[in-house]
């Protein structure tokens, strides 16, 4: 099974977030059929190959989940299950095919083929990237907790979400996810009420009010290396699911990707611009700072000297980069999914991008070895 055929098939088996288990299972026994040391881990799986250099190790990172499909009419192609993976013109189409199988079925190769490396090698396929970032973390609490993770004198991670393998990733803008809920009175749709006692008529207030606070602060708070920050409601509904009823609490989900300067203010800035029609203001736990990686860290450098093409750039949206990065391990985002593809319809991958990025993995591991 060349990586052609095995994206194709990552690609067939569905692996929506928190559904990633049938995926996890072709992919365990991809690796006993070929011998590699497996295990499974709070729904992860984990590749471990011994190097040479023991004290030395580069890991690989690629998310099992996918988002939804989102509307099926609007698909060309199948986007899973058994006439997924379709190629045309030297393209193969399919939700994931991207963001992020085809980094999977890159690293699965990859597995398969370094069975002596310079260095220790570890391949981590995660869950639920897309919901919380939970299947690094648990990875990472899991992988620190060893008696081996001590012997490491130099650690690196290659995140392989999409870049187009013209990019190298060193950092992303924070985000914050934030839960607003405006109350009020509650009541009959045929009566007359004044709007500043009603929950929905708060609710909207406040989010105008955020919106132009939010067009100022995009000036205010631009930053050289990550650009300017970003506002978007992605969540808006009641309790109440009677048309005839005057709901007395609303909600809404603002999805906020932050600079460094607002990442710190956000909180007061949020109750101070909007508190006055807000009751209660939450911010998930699943929060992340701005985070960039140095510029002259060991692994920057080698990936430098192997693509010196690629552009060191910050990404808009929040990886697992930051989480490698914040126990210690130098990390960047490079792979071979197309960027403008994620999250939308007819999702593709050029297949060139595929042999490409193993020879560049494998050049990775050699050079960062020997660094």
């Amino acid at each position: 099974m060349d990586e052609i055929q095995l994206l194709q098939r990552l690609i067939q088996i569905p692996s929506f977030s928190g559904h990633e288990k049938k995926l996890a299972e072709f992919i365990v026994n991809y690796c006993k059929n070929n011998n590699l040391d497996v295990l499974t881990q709070d729904g992860n799986v984990i590749v471990y190959i011994k190097g040479k250099n023991r004290i030395k190790t580069v890991i690989f990172n690629a998310h099992m989940d996918t988002v939804n499909i989102g509307n099926r009419a609007n698909w060309k192609y199948s986007p899973t299950g058994k006439n997924a993976g379709k190629i045309v013109d030297r393209k193969i189409y399919g939700l994931g095919a991207s963001d992020d199988k085809a980094s999977i079925a890159v690293m699965m190769l990859l597995a398969k083929l370094e069975n002596k490396p310079p260095c220790d090698l570890w391949f981590t396929f995660v869950c639920s990237e897309e919901t919380d970032g939970s299947g690094t973390k648990n990875f990472l609490k899991w992988f620190t907790k060893l008696k081996s993770y001590s012997r490491y004198h130099s650690k690196a991670a290659v995140i392989g979400e999409p870049t187009d393998l013209s990019n190298i990733e060193i950092g992303h803008r924070g985000n914050m996810i934030i839960q607003l809920t405006s109350t009020g009175i509650s009541g009959h749709g045929a009566e007359m009420y004044s709007s500043n006692k009603l929950a929905i008529s708060k609710m909207i207030k406040a989010i105008e009010k955020l919106q132009f606070e939010f067009s100022i602060w995009k000036r205010v708070f631009r930053n050289r290396i990550f650009g300017e920050p970003n506002f978007n409601i992605t969540n808006l509904n009641t309790p109440d699911k009677f048309s005839n009823i005057i709901p007395a609490q609303c909600n809404a989900t603002i999805d906020i990707r932050t600079t460094p300067k607002l990442h710190k203010k956000l909180d007061l800035l949020l109750k101070k611009t909007a508190g006055n029609y807000i009751s209660t203001f939450s911010i998930k736990s699943n929060t992340y700072p701005c985070i960039i990686n140095p510029t002259k860290s060991s692994l920057v450098r080698v990936c430098k000297k192997i693509l010196p093409d690629c552009i060191l750039s910050i990404s808009i949206g929040t990886t697992d980069l930051s989480q490698f990065t914040n126990r210690g391990i130098e990390a960047i985002v490079l792979g071979p999914g197309n960027k403008e593809m994620m999250h939308k319809e007819d999702e593709f991958i050029e297949l060139d991008n595929l042999r490409k990025t193993v020879d560049i993995y494998r050049k990775i591991i050699w050079a960062y070895a020997n660094e």
